[in-house]
């Protein structure tokens, strides 16, 4: 975006107007072939507009996502990747590990990773958290979840969180999850262990509110004052609907033992089957009223799975929209119990690093040949110095590489029309 104030709402809105509420649920709808590919975020805010996110998504052959992977790209022309997160998940016979790595520069590397244990049942028994120490190369544990069942429902009663301290495990807190008979949600309570009464002690309670049709009209949430023992009314959720059971509006408001600290704001309007808008309103302390602050539109297929995403925000000095972020939702069909999508093409290069000056350089990918792989040089300002489209010889490929290069880091990009197949550092000496 192009000045501060569009930053600074974009990234706001960013956090609060994406937020899930029932009923308006931005995942896709439950399909069994049709799976989402892709999520493909334009900034509206920058001129010219550019592709500022891009998140895509790979399936095994039963329809379990097994990799999602974020890529963020610079402001800068011609907007090289800038960051990139991806999360593995391997199904195993009684267990689930998803790993998160981040994007270095040249790089994956491990970040964290989150293992499952599971009951005959598919029910989550223990979740084990990890980080990944990069100087030792080695995983750390970090936290332990314990899940117990009681019967009534599949969702857990307790989940006992313990933390790795000293190489043991350290009591930290407890969740207990109360269910009435029609399994819904009724409270939560978090505890935290006191180790010099060596007994539990209630930190903060949770209640939930239902209609007639089961529908979640309330969630309240208390915390304790301050050194007392007190509860006071810490987060207000509230969620309205119309007749035809769509969520109408909803309101959250961020309260201290003195009152209001702050508060969002959701209006929701319906203006066919397969189009809606989410308008965002911000508490405003100094006048004790509501602001608009922005919109989402939303456009749905007839699956009533989510086609684009528009948010605007409002200008506070004329009171008009402006376009901020657009995000295109893509799909694709898998064939359930049959075969599996083909993967990601990744491209493997042998370069020679640092430039000897002119060096050819050859790439080989492990699935189906792409089309189209185009090799851009950048410096470290995002400004393209070169670029050149690849040879293609079947599942090989060659470019030559500028033997011209001024001194300088630069960033070597491997790009086709399905986005970054890769990138690396290039030093000329």
């Amino acid at each position: 975006m192009k000045n501060y104030l569009l930053l600074f709402a974009g990234l706001l809105l960013q956090q609060l107007l994406f937020a899930q509420y029932p009923a308006l649920n931005l995942e896709l709808a439950d399909t069994s072939t049709k799976v989402l590919d892709s999520i493909v975020e334009v900034n509206n805010g920058a001129s010219p507009n550019y592709i500022s996110n891009r998140i895509q998504y790979a399936y095994d052959s039963e329809g379990r996502e097994i990799r999602s992977t974020d890529l963020g790209y610079s402001p800068i022309a011609p907007h090289p990747l800038s960051s990139g997160q991806r999360v593995i998940t391997d199904f195993l016979s009684n267990r689930e590990v998803q790993s998160t790595q981040t994007w270095n520069d040249i790089d994956w590397e491990n970040s964290s990773r989150q293992t499952d244990q599971l009951d005959t049942d598919g029910r989550i028994v223990e979740r084990i958290r990890e980080s990944w120490l990069l100087g030792l190369s080695v995983w750390e544990k970090e936290q332990r979840l314990t899940y117990t069942y009681d019967g009534t429902t599949d969702r857990p009663s307790i989940i006992l969180i313990d933390d790795w301290l000293d190489e043991n495990w350290e009591l930290d807190r407890r969740l207990r999850y109360t269910y009435d008979a029609d399994g819904l949600l009724r409270k939560l309570e978090v505890q935290i262990w006191n180790f010099s009464t060596q007994d539990w002690e209630l930190d903060r309670e949770t209640d939930y509110t239902y209609d007639e049709l089961e529908q979640l009209t309330a969630r309240l949430t208390y915390d304790l004052v301050d050194n007392t023992t007190d509860l006071f009314l810490s987060i207000e959720e509230r969620f309205f609907y119309n007749g035809d059971t769509q969520l109408d509006s909803a309101f959250t408001l961020r309260n201290g033992p003195d009152g209001i600290l702050s508060g969002t704001r959701n209006q929701y309007f319906y203006e066919n089957s397969t189009v809606s808008y989410d308008t965002f309103f911000v508490w405003q302390a100094a006048n004790q009223d509501w602001a608009r602050f922005g919109y989402l539109r939303l456009e749905r297929d007839a699956d009533a799975d989510l086609q684009t995403v528009a948010q605007f925000l409002i200008d506070r000095n004329t009171g008009l929209p402006i376009p901020a972020r657009t995000q295109t939702y893509y799909y694709s069909q898998l064939n359930v119990g049959t075969t599996a999508p083909a993967p990601q093409a990744q491209l493997n290069c042998l370069v020679a690093n640092p430039h000897p000056g002119p060096q050819t350089v050859t790439c080989s990918t492990a699935s189906e040949p792409v089309r189209d792989i185009v090799a851009r040089v950048y410096d470290l300002q995002g400004r393209l110095h070169w670029s050149r489209p690849l040879q293609a010889q079947g599942r090989d490929w060659s470019v030559e590489l500028d033997p011209d290069l001024p001194r300088g880091l630069y960033l070597l990009v491997w790009e086709s029309a399905e986005g970054i197949l890769g990138q690396q550092k290039l030093l000329v000496p």
